[in-house]
This record gives C-alpha cells, structure tokens and sequence, in this order.
C-alpha cells in the first residue's frame, strides 16, 4: 500500500504519482484557514470519513491568527503571544481525535476561494523571483514549468553559511522565509542545508516579490 502526501504537488496538472493508493495533503499550507487537511482515495470510497465538530477545538488557533492580523496591520498587539498560541495549538494537534472535520470558518473560506486566482497569483510571483535574482551567482535557481506546476514556495540554494546568513539578513528586514526541510538528528545532510523557501503565495503582489529581491540583492552587495 502506498500513502502519498501530496501537499506540494496540490494545485499542480500532475498532482500524484500513479500507483498510489491513498492521497493525504495540507490544506492549511496552501490557504489562509484555521485548520484543514484532505484525504483521497484512488480506488473506491472511503470507509470511514471524519464526522466529529472541531469548531470549538480550533477558537484559540483562530484568536492567534486574528491578533497576527492585527499586528501586521500595525495595531497594538503582543508578537510574542500570537505566536505562542499558534505554537501552542500546533503541538498539541496530535493530540486530537483523528476523526475530527474540518471546521465551518475553514470551510467556509476554502468555499469562497477562487483556486484559478491562486494558482496564476502564485505563478506570477514566483517567475518575478526567478527572473530578478537569476544575476546573483551565489544563489542556485530551480526551473519551473509554469504550465504545469503552481509552486507552494519558490525554494533558492545556497552554500549554508550563505543561506544562514541571507535568513538572518532578511529577517532583520522583516522578511521570514521558511526551511522546508530542517535539519533532523542523525540523518545525512541534504539539500536542507542548502535551500531556503521563499514566499511567493496568493497572499502578495508583485511589488511584494520586488521587494524581496531588493532585500536578496542588498544583501548579496553587501556581505
């Protein structure tokens, strides 16, 4: 039996590999909800489909993104215990019964969503980043098929005490970009010691994509 995860390959053409059997994938990765998860089945139907009510398991997840909100919009709002409730409730989901659904805020938001404006969003984001940083030789660029791909993030390589620093500097800056694959004890290192995940998600528009070039750019003159 093969279990695939296909979070990043989601709102791709070719979105799973052929002789799998069961698709799982983050909807929280992809859209702005609370909570969600999906789970498919290639042949057949589902045997046991989650039935239990999550909206009052998710209200604390929902406070912290809201207070997120209001701190990037300048309000008056603690960084650190918005981010602490995310932490929070994100430890503790593996403690909740399996067979809790998707909540009615989620729902709600993922029926309203417009998925031909993500993917072409995200594109577009994406193809200002490759082509605005393809004159900084330090960084290692990845080619995407457009016509076929919708990127989750648009990952950049570096030699790591470049990538750590690079982080650091964008940081500083305002600028958080995610590791997508973290440094696990024991294993041999990988491309996690080299990539470095920027953003480019339905979220931002191009100036955005701009200004973090600018940042990469900055950094690159003056390191």
């Amino acid at each position: 039996m093969i279990i695939e995860d296909i979070t990043h390959s989601l709102l791709d053409k070719e979105v799973y590999f052929c002789q799998s059997d069961y698709l799982v994938a983050s909807l929280r990765k992809w859209f702005e909800i609370p909570t969600g998860g999906w789970v498919g089945k290639i042949k057949g139907n589902l045997e046991v489909i989650p039935n239990i009510e999550s909206n009052s398991t998710v209200l604390e997840k929902i406070k912290g993104m809201d207070m997120k909100h209001q701190f990037l919009m300048g309000g008056k709002v603690s960084k650190e215990e918005f981010l602490q409730i995310n932490s929070k409730f994100d430890n503790e989901l593996i403690h909740v019964d399996r067979f809790l659904k998707i909540d009615d805020t989620s729902l709600k938001i993922l029926g309203n969503t417009d998925i031909t404006m993500v993917k072409e969003r995200r594109c577009r984001n994406a193809k200002i980043l490759m082509e605005t940083l393809k004159d900084i030789e330090l960084i290692t660029l990845p080619k995407i098929d457009f016509e076929k791909a919708s990127p989750l993030f648009y990952p950049i390589f570096l030699r790591t005490e470049d990538r750590d620093s690079l982080r650091s500097y964008m940081i500083k800056e305002g600028i958080y970009c995610p590791i997508h694959w973290p440094e696990v004890m024991g294993a041999k290192k990988g491309i996690r010691a080299n990539e470095l995940s920027l953003i480019c998600d339905q979220r931002y528009n191009e100036k955005d994509m701009y200004a973090i070039s600018k940042c990469i750019h900055d950094w690159y003159e003056n390191r």
